[in-house]
This record gives C-alpha cells, sequence and structure tokens, in this order.
C-alpha cells in the first residue's frame, strides 16, 4: 500500500513538472498551466491530503457502507432510479462543462463534412451522426441545430451508454466492500473520458462500444452464457471506426475459452513476441520496398529513422516517439503509473505461491476455460486479467505504430478507449494485491480525479483556456511539419470565424511557415487581407501561392480581382485570362473578364465574351447583361450601348435591355430609337407599369400629351402606388425609374 500511496504522489507532483521544464510540453500532465493558480494549488493539497493514511482511515469506513448501499441488489424499481439519477446527473455535467473549443480533434472538418452529403473515413459513423443532426432538426425540439451542437449531443448520448456500462461492470466485478468505487474510480480517472464533454468527433460512440464490449467479455467470464452479446459489440465498434480491431486479440481468446481450450502462459508470451517481431518486420520490409502506396505509407510510423520531417512525426523507435507515448498513457489513464509495479510484485508473489504449492494446478502455468466457468474459479480471475491485458496491449501495438504524420498528442482521442481496458487490469490487480483495501483504494483513484481528471476536463471547458494550449501543442508538440500547419490553420480558421482577422493572418503565417508547400494558408490570408481591403497585401500572398502552383484557379481570379479594386483592370486582365486557360468555363474569372472590358471600354472584346457563354452559361450571360445595363449610365455608356444592342441581336425579346436602351436612347434625344425601343418592350410584357412610365415620357417629349395620359393611367392602374399626379411630374421633371 506504502508503495501504491508514493507512485500516486509522485503522480500528483508531476503535474508540476510543466512548470519547471516549460521548454519540453508535458501534454499528458499539463492542465495545471492552463487553470487559475488558486485551483492548481487547490488540486495538489486535495490530491495530496487523500492520500494521507489517516485521511484514508477516516473515509475508508463511510465509502464502504456507501459503496455498500450503491452495491446492494434492489427492486426493478429502485434499480431504475438509480439509473435515472446517474444518468441525469452524468448529462448534466457532460453538457455544463463541454469542450468550449474543437482543437484536441477535427472538430470543424467534421462539422463541415455533416452539412454536405460528404462521406468522412467512417462510413458508418457518418451515417449516424448526420442522421442524428437531420433528425434533430427536423423534430425542431432544439430548435435550428447545428453540425457542432448536433455533434456535442450525440457525445453526450454517448457518454450515457458509457456510465451505464460503468455501473453494470462495476457491480458485476465488485466481491467486497469497496470494489464497486474501486472500479468505478478507475474508470472515471481516465482522461478518455473527455470524449462525452461534448466532444465533436467520431469517438465518443467508439468508446462507448469498447466498453460494453468489455462490460459483456467480463461477463461471459464471470457467469458464462453466451459471447454474442460480446462478438454484437465487437462488431458494432468496429464498424464505427476500424480503430476497434484492437479489441480482435481479447475476442479471439474468449472464442478460445468459449471452445473449452487453455491457455498456455509460456506459450502465449512466445506467441505474442513472435507475432510482434513478425509484424515489426513486415512492416520495415513493406516499407523499405515500398509495395504499397496511398493510406498504408501515409499511416504507419517507419521504425528507426525517418527521412524528414515534413511528413512523418519521428520514427518508432525514438525519445520522441517514447516522450509522447508516455504522455497518451498517463493523459488517458494516469493510473498506468501503478502498473509496472503491480507486475512486479506480481511476480514476485507467483514465485511465492509456486514454491508453497508446488504441482498445484495453478501453478503449471495453464488458464483452464471450463467453458464459462464462473470467475470465483481458482483461474477466474486469471482469465479476467489475462483479457483485459490482451486486449490493452493489442491496443497499445496498433496505436504505437499509427499516426505516422500527426503525432500522438495531435492524435490523442483515436486511440483513448485504450483506457478502458487497462484501467481495468490495474483495479484487478488492485484488488488482487492489496485485498480488503478496496475503499482506501478508492479514494487514492479520487486523488487522481482531484488533480488530473477534473482539472483536464475544466481546461477544455474554458475558451481561452483550451486556445492556449493548443497553440502551446502547435509550437512545442513533436508533430511533423505538415501536422503543425493543420494545427496553425485550425487556430487560423477559429479566430476566422469568430471574426479575429489579424490573429487568423499571424496563425495562416506560422502555417504556411510550418508547411510551405500547401499554398493553401497563403491563400487563406490573401482572402482575409482582401475582406480587410488591403488589397496589396493580398497580392502578395496569392503572387506567393502562383509561385508554388501557377494554375490555382482562385489564386487568378483573386489576383485579378485586387488589381480591380486598386483600379488597375489593364493589370487584372492577364489574371482572368490564365485562368480561363487552365478551366474555360470557370465563371466567375469570366465575370470579371466582363469588368475589365467595361471598365476600357472594349466593346467587340466584350461582345465576344457574351457569345461565348450565352447558348452555354445563362446565368453569367445575364450577368454580363445586367453589367452592360449599369454601364448604360457611366462613362462607358457607348461601350455599353453597343454591347447591349449585339445582345437584342441574340435575345430580341429581352425587356430589360430593350427598356434601358429606350431610355438612354430618350436621354441622349432620339425620340425615334427611343420611341421603337419602348414600343416594343410594352408589347412583349404589357403589364409592366415602369415600361408605360417610359412611353409616357418619350410622349411627352414628342409633345403628344395625350398618348402619354393614357400610358401614366395604364401605369397607375397596375402600380396604384404611383402618385396620382404623375402626369404633371413627368411634364415637370425627367425620369428614368429602372426595370425590376
Amino acid at each position: 500500500m506504502l508503495q501504491v500511496r508514493i507512485l500516486l504522489a509522485l503522480l500528483v507532483l508531476l503535474h508540476g513538472l510543466p512548470f519547471i521544464l516549460k521548454g519540453l510540453h508535458f501534454w499528458g500532465l499539463d492542465q495545471w498551466r492552463y487553470i487559475p493558480a488558486g485551483w492548481a494549488w487547490a488540486a495538489l493539497a486535495a490530491g495530496l491530503v487523500l492520500l494521507l493514511p489517516p485521511v484514508g482511515g477516516l473515509l475508508a469506513r463511510p465509502l464502504e457502507r456507501l459503496d455498500g448501499f450503491a452495491a446492494r441488489q434492489r427492486s426493478k424499481w429502485a434499480g431504475f432510479l438509480i439509473y435515472l439519477a446517474l444518468l441525469s446527473a452524468s448529462a448534466a455535467a457532460f453538457w455544463f462543462f463541454r469542450n468550449a473549443t474543437h482543437f484536441l480533434g477535427d472538430g470543424f472538418l467534421w462539422a463541415n463534412h455533416l452539412m454536405k452529403d460528404i462521406v468522412f473515413h467512417e462510413p458508418v459513423s457518418t451515417w449516424l451522426y448526420r442522421g442524428i443532426y437531420r433528425g434533430l432538426n427536423a423534430a425542431r425540439v432544439f430548435g435550428e441545430v447545428n453540425p457542432v451542437m448536433s455533434s456535442a449531443l450525440t457525445s453526450v448520448l454517448a457518454g450515457l451508454v458509457f456510465v451505464a456500462f460503468v455501473r453494470k461492470t462495476a457491480l458485476l466485478m465488485s466481491e467486497r466492500r469497496g470494489d464497486y468505487f474501486l472500479f468505478i474510480g478507475s474508470l472515471v480517472s481516465c482522461g478518455m473520458i473527455m470524449l462525452f464533454f461534448g466532444y465533436v468527433e467520431t469517438y465518443p460512440p467508439v468508446a462507448a462500444g469498447v466498453m460494453a464490449f468489455i462490460y459483456f467479455s467480463l461477463r461471459w467470464l464471470r457467469r458464462g452464457g453466451s459471447v454474442v452479446p460480446a462478438v454484437a459489440a465487437f462488431l458494432a465498434t468496429a464498424v464505427l471506426h476500424l480503430s476497434a480491431v484492437a479489441l480482435l486479440p481479447g475476442l479471439l481468446l474468449l472464442l478460445h475459452y468459449k471452445a473449452g481450450k487453455t491457455v498456455e502462459m509460456k506459450r502465449l508470451r512466445n506467441l505474442l513476441l513472435i507475432v510482434i517481431a513478425a509484424g515489426l518486420a513486415s512492416l520495415w520490409a513493406l516499407q523499405a520496398t515500398g509495395t504499397f502506396g496511398g493510406f498504408f505509407r501515409e499511416q504507419f510510423l517507419p521504425l528507426f529513422t525517418a527521412p524528414s520531417n515534413q511528413d512523418i512525426a519521428y520514427p518508432l523507435f525514438s525519445l520522441r516517439a517514447l516522450f509522447d507515448y508516455a504522455n497518451e498513457l498517463l493523459l488517458i489513464c494516469p493510473l498506468v503509473i501503478l502498473l509496472p509495479v503491480l507486475l512486479i510484485t506480481g511476480q514476485e508473489r507467483g514465485k511465492g505461491t509456486a514454491a508453497v504449492n508446488g504441482s498445484a494446478s495453478a501453478g503449471n502455468g495453464e488458464i483452464s476455460a471450463d467453458n464459462g466457468a464462473a470467475s470465483d474459479a481458482p483461474d477466474g480471475p486469471r482469465r479476467e486479467r489475462l483479457f483485459l491485458a490482451l486486449t490493452a496491449l493489442s491496443y497499445f501495438l496498433v496505436f504505437a505504430v499509427f499516426n505516422k504524420v500527426i503525432g500522438t498528442s495531435r492524435d490523442w482521442d483515436l486511440f483513448s478507449p485504450l483506457a478502458l481496458p487497462l484501467a481495468l487490469w490495474i483495479a484487478l490487480l488492485l484488488r488482487e494485491r492489496l485485498p480488503g483495501r478496496g475503499s482506501a483504494l478508492a479514494l487514492m483513484t479520487l486523488a487522481v480525479v482531484v488533480t488530473h481528471t477534473a482539472p483536464w476536463i475544466a481546461l477544455n471547458a474554458g475558451l481561452t483556456r483550451s486556445e492556449k494550449r493548443f497553440v502551446d501543442l502547435c509550437d512545442t508538440g513533436y508533430w511533423s511539419n505538415r501536422a503543425k500547419g493543420y494545427g496553425y490553420s485550425t487556430l487560423g480558421q477559429y479566430c476566422r470565424h469568430y471574426e479575429r482577422p489579424l490573429e487568423a493572418i499571424f496563425f495562416y503565417g506560422r502555417a504556411a511557415q510550418s508547411d510551405p508547400g500547401n499554398v493553401k494558408y497563403r491563400y487563406y490570408t490573401g482572402e482575409i487581407y482582401s475582406n480587410l481591403g488591403k488589397h496589396g497585401a493580398a497580392l502578395e500572398q496569392y503572387f506567393k501561392v502562383l509561385e508554388r502552383q501557377g494554375d490555382h484557379l482562385d489564386a487568378l481570379n483573386n489576383a485579378g480581382v485586387s488589381y480591380l479594386e486598386l483600379g488597375r483592370p489593364a493589370e487584372a486582365e492577364p489574371y482572368f485570362l490564365r485562368a480561363l486557360v487552365v478551366d474555360p468555363g470557370f465563371t466567375s474569372a469570366i465575370r470579371n473578364l466582363g469588368y475589365v472590358y467595361f471598365e476600357t471600354s472594349r466593346p467587340a472584346e466584350a461582345i465576344e465574351l457574351y457569345d461565348r457563354v450565352a447558348l452555354t452559361d445563362a446565368g453569367t450571360a445575364d450577368y454580363l447583361t445586367d453589367m452592360g445595363l449599369t454601364y448604360l449610365n457611366g462613362p462607358q455608356s457607348g461601350t455599353a450601348k453597343e454591347f447591349l444592342q449585339h445582345v437584342l441581336e441574340s435575345r430580341p425579346g429581352d425587356v430589360k435591355v430593350l427598356y434601358g436602351l429606350g431610355m438612354k436612347y430618350l436621354e441622349e434625344g432620339d425620340q425615334g430609337r427611343a420611341m421603337e425601343m419602348l414600343l416594343r418592350a410594352v408589347e412583349i410584357d404589357p403589364a409592366h407599369p415602369q415600361i408605360h412610365v417610359g412611353l409616357a415620357k418619350a410622349y411627352i417629349a414628342a409633345g403628344d400629351i395625350e398618348s402619354a395620359r393614357r400610358h401614366v393611367d395604364a401605369a397607375r392602374s397596375l402600380d396604384p402606388r404611383l402618385p396620382a399626379d404623375l402626369l404633371d411630374e413627368l411634364r415637370g421633371e425627367k425620369m428614368n425609374p429602372p426595370v425590376d
């Protein structure tokens, strides 16, 4: 017990390392850096006090009574009420302390995919989340729900499933007073539970599925029956996310027992060593020969050396990898600090037992199956420990070779369910090594919750705190350059969303420095400068994009737009033309090129551009036509008239063009051509009051007051809002109303 207290006190004190060694980011133990100093000191004091033997002795007896009350068998209604109270309290905690930002995972990317019909890497998870998102908006119970809110609600729902199976597992595994809270505490102390606090990603349902699989597996090991629920939980979890295949060795062990076979530990150890060695050798050979590309080459770590840190965070066998693995394990399962001592003391106890028992059945190195016999049989606890240890080990091995690009700290969530079998394995070892001390051990897990898990949750529930931590991770984390670029760009996107453009520019700049080959970071910076009206600075960014990717359509187009905003249409034109070489149907470039031709009074080019799209893109043809009507009343009216006259040749029934030209001719004193255009317009659309008003104006100019009166009456009958003395107004002043 003393060793356990010392190690947990060391764990508490290790949370102060980030204050001392600021150059290294101990991201698994950095909670105290970001919460107020008073709270950090309070967590330190509370954690150490709970580890003191007198305090443990004082609180152990009340906890035992509470343990007996919580674990006692009751009527169905009483059990239902306990579950209802537990789930209600959990839901409130999950929601009230939910994630303030979504930097820990790909929250922004995930939410964006939910709004579209894009299937992400995990199709079943995508359909599940999108179904909940659309269902909530169809039901309108909470009003309009955005993808972030929908994903957060899904996280909470998964958390409730998790809590239900945590209680069931604790009830299942309890044998003595204190066991119930020992198992509860071992699981609740896991930093992994952050996944249920409104976490916007695909992993909360996966973690709940892993917990269900572990429960059904332990239930079979304890009570026998059918393994179908465990198999179903495994399949459902693996379908949600492929990483859950790490549970397969545990499932195979169950099926091995189900077949009535035994497990010889020496053979199992040798088999595991052979499989691990063969797997690493195969991985090395396949990477060295370049046999596979795509996903395989992108995701798995090289073993010994990395050609560069552009796309590779670190080799598998390196100090950086070891540092990140240790931080991951301490973050998601802080009780792992006890594991080495528990395993060493277990070996010593095993040797002592073997010496005393001689040829006893437990000392022959075999674990019998008995086809699901109860766990209180001599080999029952060993089977449970072996199942949990094998499941945790296989999960760790999969996560250890994965994430070539981004590093463990950037993908902490993907393999955080590893904490579940690991924490339960440690709890079983604690109960075995320290029998009858369940309540004292449960209080120690509470110390871990107070000093580690609660500050971790509080940190991520705060907007400023979680943002600051992610910036530090980007600065000091062992990520590849590509991953750093992505991390900084996430911050840039976040600041841009919350209208903090200068900070967004800073983070996009850091992203571009980290990953200079990714031109989108420069492009985003250019967009922000354009929105701020700093078109010269925007041009510099677009030029940097085009230096690396000369056919970047949006950069070409935006560079041209920036020149237009600067009043330099002649310099804008080449960029629009280059964009159209890349994509002849690029609508934005066509429309912007129209501006250039009108601004520079080049009707022939404008007409040619119109003819290019008239038959294939009616929307752009209409856009250019409206542009011509706009320029009718400016210095380029001659260009606009020539252009619109050409439009009438292909669209003789275009009322807007007829009216626009008619009023322009009237303004210029060409009454004949004005009358011709307006009469054609009214013939096509006699129900348009503004055309009648235009004709009335033309007739007044020609001295035909009666005809003018007739069209004024027609206009007022179509639009009673027109003034009663409209005719007098037209006779006294010029009027040129636009056509809608």
